[in-house]
C-alpha cells in the first residue's frame, strides 16, 4: 500500500465522513440532562436525542462538531463516537481496533492521548489498554506511511470505555473542559464552574425573570452567564478546540459559523445585579465581565447579602429571580455555614415575591418552602440546587 497523501486523505474524508451521519455524546453534569437535551435538540441536523446518565445520546452530521462545541452552553464535552464492540480479552480489544480507519479520525497528527475508564470488565488496567489502543492504531496506520505515539500535549485524544466488557471508542472532539469559556481569568474561592452555572440557569428558566439578583456574585459567574445566555452569545465563542486539529476541519466553514454567532447576539433587556461584600473580589467580578463583553450588561455593588434592601431591589419588576452560591465547608467555621443560611433566608423572607435559587450542601439549612429539589455533584461534594418563592 502507497503512503497516503493530502489529497488521498481529503477523498476518504468526503466519502466517509463529511458526507456521513454520526453518533455522538454530549457529556454534561448529571443532574441537568433535561437542560442539556433541549440544547441539542436545537443544533441543526441532530437526531435521535436522548438522554443518558450524564449526558445526552444523539446523531447528526459531522457539521455537529462545530455548531455543539460553538453553541451548547451545559456541555463538558462533545465526544465522537467512533466504534462500539465486545472486547473480553486484550487480542481482542486489539484486532477490533486495528480494523478501524483511523486515518480518518487522527489524520497526520504524529501525537495521541488516551483516556480510560472501565467498570466491570476484564480489562480494568487503563494503561495496558492505552498501550494496547496505540499498538493496535499503529498497525492501522503503518501501511499508509503513518504514526502515533503518545503524548500528553496531543491535541486529539482517544476515550475508550469500557463497560461490561463493552467497549465504546470516541475521540473528543472539545479538548479542553467546556466551562473554559475564554473569559474568566480572575476566581474567587470555590468558584462554580460555567457549565454547571449555565445548567443552574437553563432549568429555572432565566428567560422568565425581568431581574436577576445575585447577592454573593464572587467572580461572577452566574450573572456573566445569565448575560452571554440571555444575549444569544455563543458559548465557546472564544477559545480554541480539539476540533480544529480533526483531518475533516474546515476553517472556512468554521469562520462563517462563528461570524454568523457574532451577528445573532442581541442586547440584553433582563436587568441583572450583581453585590459582594469584598470589594477585591467585585473587582474581578467586573473585570471577568469585561473580558466576556458583557460589562454594559451587568450592574455591581459592595454590599453584605445579608442586609440588602430585597424588598427595595424588587421594587417595579413583575419577575425577579435570586441565585446564588453561598460559602460553607472550608471556607467558613464550623457552624458558620448553617448561621449564614439560616440569615439569609430570614432576609429573604422578610422580601416577599423573590423566586429563590440556592444551592447548598444541606437543604435542612434553608427554612425555605421549595417547589424543586435537584441534587447534583459540585467540587467533588454533594449539592442541592433548592427553587423556592418567598
Amino acid at each position: 500500500m502507497e503512503p497516503l497523501t493530502p489529497r488521498g486523505l481529503e477523498r476518504r474524508l468526503k466519502r466517509y465522513v463529511l458526507k456521513e451521519t454520526h453518533d455522538f455524546l454530549a457529556v454534561g453534569a448529571p443532574g441537568f440532562e433535561r437542560a442539556l437535551l433541549a440544547e441539542v435538540e436545537s443544533l441543526p441536523g441532530v437526531t435521535d436525542a436522548r438522554t443518558v446518565r450524564g449526558g445526552v445520546e444523539f446523531r447528526g452530521p459531522f457539521t455537529t462538531v462545530y455548531h455543539a462545541n460553538l453553541q451548547l452552553a451545559t456541555a463538558h464535552r462533545l465526544l465522537w463516537r467512533v466504534a462500539e464492540f465486545l472486547a473480553q480479552s486484550g487480542p481482542m480489544l486489539y484486532n477490533k481496533v486495528s480494523a478501524l480507519p483511523w486515518e480518518r479520525y487522527l489524520g497526520f497528527e504524529r501525537t495521541v492521548r488516551f483516556h480510560v475508564s472501565s467498570r466491570g470488565s476484564r480489562l480494568n488496567h487503563p494503561q495496558g489498554v492505552a498501550e494496547t489502543l496505540l499498538s493496535a492504531i499503529n498497525k492501522a496506520l503503518t501501511p499508509l506511511g503513518l504514526s502515533a505515539q503518545p503524548s500528553e500535549d496531543a491535541p486529539l485524544s482517544v476515550h475508550a470505555r469500557l463497560f461490561r466488557d463493552r467497549c465504546t471508542l470516541s475521540i473528543d472532539t472539545s479538548g479542553e473542559h467546556l466551562h473554559r469559556r475564554g473569559y474568566r481569568t480572575h476566581v474567587g474561592e470555590a468558584p462554580i464552574r460555567e457549565t454547571l452555572a449555565a445548567g443552574i440557569l437553563r432549568t429555572v428558566r432565566l428567560e422568565d425573570y425581568d431581574l436577576i439578583l445575585d447577592p454573593m456574585c464572587g467572580s461572577g459567574t452566574f450573572l456573566l452567564e445569565a448575560a452571554r445566555l440571555l444575549g444569544h452569545a455563543a458559548p465557546g465563542k472564544d477559545r480554541t478546540f480539539a476540533l480544529e486539529h480533526l483531518p475533516g476541519f474546515q476553517p472556512t466553514l468554521w469562520e462563517r459559523l462563528k461570524r454568523e454567532a457574532a451577528a445573532a447576539e442581541t442586547p440584553v433587556a433582563t436587568t441583572l445585579l450583581g453585590f459582594d461584600k469584598d470589594a477585591r473580589v467585585l473587582a474581578a467580578a467586573r473585570a471577568n465581565a469585561e473580558r466576556a463583553g458583557v460589562e454594559g450588561a451587568i450592574r455591581w455593588g459592595v454590599a453584605d447579602a445579608l442586609t440588602l434592601p430585597y424588598s427595595d431591589l424588587r421594587a417595579g419588576f413583575r419577575r425577579p429571580l435570586l441565585v446564588c452560591n453561598p460559602p460553607y465547608g472550608k471556607r467558613l467555621e464550623p457552624g458558620g455555614a448553617r448561621k449564614l443560611y439560616a440569615d439569609l433566608t430570614r432576609a429573604l423572607l422578610e422580601a416577599p415575591g423573590w423566586t429563590v435559587a440556592l444551592l447548598t450542601p444541606n437543604p435542612a439549612w434553608v427554612p425555605l418552602p421549595a417547589d424543586e429539589r435537584l441534587a447534583f455533584a459540585s467540587g467533588g461534594g454533594a449539592v442541592t440546587l433548592l427553587v423556592g418563592h418567598t
